[in-house]
């Protein structure tokens, strides 16, 4: 007789527990491409991505509660086809690491093929030097052109992620992924 209302209570008790469980530091971060550029200089394809990420104020949080965090930008080159799949060229992936030293007090952003970290105390000002604008080079020799006029496709993905799991996050009783931000798709078709 009492059963029911013990299992019944006990689930009603798990259920309140978990709806009213904070919300995640990363609720409100978003990470939007707001202009990708595809050039021809010479012999070099330059990619340029502007970015644009909202949420600082979570994302301070976050690496003073000892978050490291890498923005990927992955970009893929592909020869476009009509009639069967596209044809990967060349594919690039962009890793750079944020992160907080507690003894200097400055935010730190690790660039690829750069050892030396840029630091700053001010969060906004080291994002806006260092990922306002991402650009890369390719050689135009990728291209694998054989005829004129040929259509390429600049496939790109942006996320933001936990490089490592911090030591708040892990004290969580659900499973949480290690992408903070929703993946952002990009695709560019482009004649050489």
């Amino acid at each position: 007789m009492y059963k029911p209302r013990i299992i019944f209570g006990i689930f009603a008790l798990i259920i309140f527990f978990f709806s009213s469980y904070p919300k995640s530091k990363a609720e409100n971060i978003e990470l939007v491409s707001t202009n990708t550029q595809v050039n021809i200089i010479g012999d070099q394809l330059k990619i340029s991505t502007d970015l644009k990420l909202e949420g600082l104020a979570q994302i301070r949080a976050m690496l003073k509660d000892g978050a490291v965090l890498s923005l990927e930008l992955d970009y893929s080159l592909n020869k476009k086809r009509t009639l069967w799949f596209n044809e990967q060229l060349t594919k690039y992936v962009y890793a750079s690491t944020l992160l907080y030293d507690q003894l200097s007090r400055e935010f730190l952003i690790y660039l690829p093929n750069n050892e030396t970290p840029k630091r700053d105390k001010k969060l906004n000002r080291l994002i806006e030097e260092n990922w306002k604008q991402i650009s890369i080079n390719f050689n135009t020799s990728v291209l694998n052109q054989s005829t004129e006029n040929e259509t390429y496709k600049l496939d790109l993905t942006l996320t933001l992620r936990h490089k490592e799991q911090p030591p708040w996050l892990s004290k969580t009783l659900l499973f949480v992924p290690d992408i903070i931000t929703s993946t952002d798709k990009q695709s560019i078709d482009f004649v050489y």
